[in-house]
């Protein structure tokens, strides 16, 4: 079965660990990332804040490198994000699995802080927005830009060949720059593998032959999706 991977390169190299570790030889994977990650030199003003929100991998990883000491709690979207989090050596105060299950757990607890959700320049939930009328206070500040890639040749090529071809969508984003790469020559049957629902739903679906949803925001479950179909 043949996979293209279109995440930024480092968590492209990683999902291409996964598979390989999953059904070895049984795929075949290009990886040609359409989004690469340009991190921001900015003062965030941290002292105003009592915690930090990340909701992404790269938003810690743009944070590190502002070269910040600090033991205010952190809360996080998604096992990767705390995993790097930590690795890091901040303090994790408390993960959810998504954006949603986040706000849900900030109101449903009236935790009374105020928090600095650093983030990208396009996200997918308006933290600040959300939780307006909760005890507890929100500010966004962009640390990072996602900037667009154009596919590689290989992956242009796979794209163009007749066989089925399995596209594991991790981010709107990501979807949004893939799909304005897509050409009436790239022939392939497409058969998208979203993350969430939320990204299932903002694919266009004339440009795949089959949209397929995990069934929990996380890699075991995509993992467990493909295991269904390879």
């Amino acid at each position: 079965m043949n996979i293209l991977i279109t995440r930024p390169i480092v968590q492209s190299r990683r999902f291409y660990s996964y598979l390989i570790r999953n059904f070895g030889n049984r795929v075949n994977i290009i990886i040609s990332p359409v989004i690469k990650i340009k991190p921001f030199v900015v003062d965030i003003g941290l002292n105003q804040f009592d915690g930090i929100i990340f909701t992404s991998e790269n938003a810690v990883k743009a944070f590190e490198k502002l070269d910040i000491n600090t033991k205010k709690g952190i809360f996080c979207v998604g096992r990767q994000t705390a995993k790097y989090a930590e690795f890091i050596g901040l303090s994790v105060s408390h993960t959810e699995r998504d954006t949603t299950d986040l706000i849900a757990f900030l109101l449903k607890n009236k935790i009374q802080l105020r928090l600095l959700y650093l983030c990208g320049n396009n996200i997918s939930v308006d933290l600040t927005k959300a939780l307006s009328t909760s005890l507890t206070s929100v500010y966004s500040k962009v640390i990072y830009e996602q900037v667009p890639m154009k596919l590689t040749r290989e992956a242009i090529e796979l794209l163009s060949q007749k066989t089925p071809l399995l596209v594991p969508i991790f981010s709107e984003r990501s979807g949004c720059f893939l799909s304005k790469q897509f050409t009436k020559k790239m022939t392939s049957p497409r058969i998208a593998v979203c993350l969430s629902s939320q990204i299932a739903n903002n694919i266009a679906k004339n440009e795949y032959d089959k949209i397929l949803t995990s069934q929990n925001p996380d890699m075991e479950s995509l993992i467990a999706l493909l295991k269904e179909i390879i």
